[in-house]
């Protein structure tokens, strides 16, 4: 039996990137027993706001190294139209953010 992927039809667009993001270095479901996964949307004046951080076990936000983000925020303005993703890492001892904008 084919497994279903989870962040398919998913509307949170962070969620869906920080999936792939996961599923490219560990089993999802394995990853989700360890780490807390919280997604957040917000809607505001034509802007809507997608957010997922991900959490350890102490309630801190997880400090999953250089290739998996802590936290993703995608934000979408319908007028001018314009995407922002912003993703934070950290890697125990430093925390960067990329961010890119279309």
């Amino acid at each position: 039996m084919k497994k279903v992927n989870p962040a398919a039809k998913h509307a949170n667009r962070a969620f869906v990137r920080m999936h792939t993001y996961v599923t490219k270095h560990f089993d999802w479901d394995l990853f989700t027993k360890d780490y807390r996964v919280v997604l957040n949307t917000d809607e505001d004046g034509g802007v809507t706001l997608y957010i997922v951080k991900v959490f350890d076990k102490n309630g801190k936000l997880a400090a999953l190294g250089p290739k998996i983000p802590n936290q993703i925020t995608f934000s979408y303005r319908q007028a001018p139209i314009m995407s922002v993703w912003t993703e934070f890492f950290n890697d125990g001892k430093f925390s960067w953010r990329n961010v890119s904008c279309r």
